[in-house]
């Protein structure tokens, strides 16, 4: 957990590695580190030399590359 301080308070707040944050999107930690490499990962901050990712970010990250199904109508 990161403890931080928020206007004078200490808020906890969970914070994911590659491997936690591969089970919340649904691939595995190596393929998410793939997609680190080629720029496509979901946002995440560093915390020394550690990428860490916030679930809330992940699954907003994962929404914005839903494709919408095709209308069978238009096919």
């Amino acid at each position: 957990r990161l403890k931080h301080c928020m206007k004078g308070h200490l808020v906890e707040t969970q914070t994911l590695n590659f491997k936690e944050a591969s089970k919340v999107i649904g691939c595995s930690a190596r393929y998410l580190r793939e997609l680190d490499k080629r720029g496509e990962a979901p946002p995440y901050f560093k915390l020394g030399n550690r990428k860490r990712f916030m679930k809330d970010t992940l699954t907003e990250w994962l929404k914005s590359k839903e494709i919408p199904p095709v209308n069978e109508a238009m096919e």
